[in-house]
């Protein structure tokens, strides 16, 4: 199984490209690796897809695989919400409790050039 979604990942396919993300974040035939799992959660968030984006979320806010950094975390969430992700408002809710004011506007613009970027790929 690992094998199949690997070689589509590699090809591009976002679904794919997040079940690897999956695989890696959780153990699942591969050996739990938490950089590998954001490797690949990145690849679909940025092709747009939501639950990649929620769970890289989740990386940043627990920093797992990447430096903690609630920052990104509220971005990627904002982002994943925008998206359609249903849970990405209530999480938000939660880190926005531990951050400044002025971190808040900060993940806000960071999430506004993230879903500039990811529209502006799924244009091409």
């Amino acid at each position: 199984e690992v094998k199949w979604y690997r070689m589509s990942a590699e090809q591009g396919d976002a679904d794919a490209q997040y079940n690897l993300g999956l695989m890696y974040g959780n153990g699942e035939g591969v050996p739990q690796d938490y950089k590998e799992a954001v490797k690949w959660y990145s690849k679909a968030a940025e092709q747009g897809d939501a639950d990649a984006q929620y769970n890289l979320g989740n990386r940043y806010y627990n920093g797992e695989g990447v430096a903690q950094d609630y920052k990104q975390a509220y971005a990627w969430w904002s982002v994943a919400k925008a998206n359609g992700h249903d849970s990405a408002e209530k999480i938000l809710a939660i880190v926005t409790k531990k951050m400044t004011k002025e971190q808040i506007a900060e993940a806000q613009s960071l999430a506004t050039e993230m879903q500039k970027r990811i529209v502006a790929k799924k244009k091409d």
